[in-house]
């Protein structure tokens, strides 16, 4: 049993690198929800707000404003995905922004209202209209 937690749209994310929290907008996923929000894929790499300013960016007196340029998100779902490419966030997943700060996940925005979320995307896709019948529009559903 999996004690992982899902992210969801507008999670809070923290940068190493910056002054302030930001948030991730869910782009790559429109139609998977838990507790009714988006769950964040590690195609998802929009911070709308930043982090405000960057250390790595020294001014005389100050610090450059930051520009996110999220990468390649680690620690991500293994047997559930999104197509097949599309790996879910986790509470643990993390990403390197381009400039050179690591950005971590401070807060899910899932409730963890049963302790811990087990990996449920099968379930769902499957209730999915077209699922069971293998609709191209579906989501694809793997197992490995």
């Amino acid at each position: 049993m999996s004690n992982k937690i899902y992210v969801c749209d507008g999670a809070v994310l923290q940068c190493d690198q910056g002054f302030n929290p930001a948030k991730l907008k869910v782009t790559e996923n429109s139609k998977i929800r838990v507790q009714g929000k988006l769950k964040a894929t590690d195609m998802d790499r929009q911070v709308p707000q930043t982090f405000g300013k960057c250390k790595l960016k020294p001014k005389s007196s100050d610090y450059l404003p930051c520009s996110p340029a999220l990468q390649k998100w680690t620690k991500t779902s293994s047997k559930t995905t999104l197509g097949k490419h599309k790996k879910f966030l986790f509470n643990d997943s993390e990403c390197m922004c381009s400039t050179g700060g690591k950005i971590t996940i401070i807060d899910t925005l899932q409730i963890d209202s049963a302790g811990s979320v087990v990996e449920e995307f099968t379930q769902i896709a499957r209730m999915l209209p077209g699922a069971m019948l293998g609709v191209s529009q579906s989501p694809e559903v793997s197992d490995r």
